[in-house]
């Protein structure tokens, strides 16, 4: 037996596709600056992964099947930031991401950090 029909029949699908991959995805990043400030949106788009390995689904991650049968809708994750530059060598950075809270998972069986603020600061000697 092939590998590529070893892969088929290992798949949680019926037809032959990539497991562990998003059949489309976007990605988009938009900055603006105005003075000493600068704000950031970053957008991802995630369809939903249509395939991975049937074992994973029936033995080696409890309640991945449930999941992956209530999560079969596409993923919109937003990034927001905002900057302020106090001269040439400081700066501070607030970052939310994932600021529409979604639940989603890229990797079967681990899900993505929810809604989370950070804080950064760059000084350059």
């Amino acid at each position: 037996i092939s590998q590529g029909r070893s892969n088929y029949f290992n798949s949680s699908e019926e037809y032959n596709v990539l497991k562990y991959r998003f059949r489309h995805t976007a990605k988009a990043d938009v900055s603006m600056k105005w003075r000493k400030l600068d704000f950031g949106v970053n957008y991802n788009y995630l369809s939903y992964m249509e395939a991975v390995d049937f074992i994973f689904e029936l033995f080696l991650v409890p309640g991945l099947m449930d999941y992956r049968d209530n999560n079969t809708g596409d993923t919109h994750v937003l990034n927001l930031r905002l900057g302020y530059s106090f001269n040439e060598k400081a700066r501070l950075s607030l970052i939310l991401n994932n600021a529409l809270n979604q639940e989603y998972s890229m990797r079967p069986g681990l899900l993505e950090a929810p809604m989370n603020i950070a804080s950064r600061f760059d000084y350059t000697f």
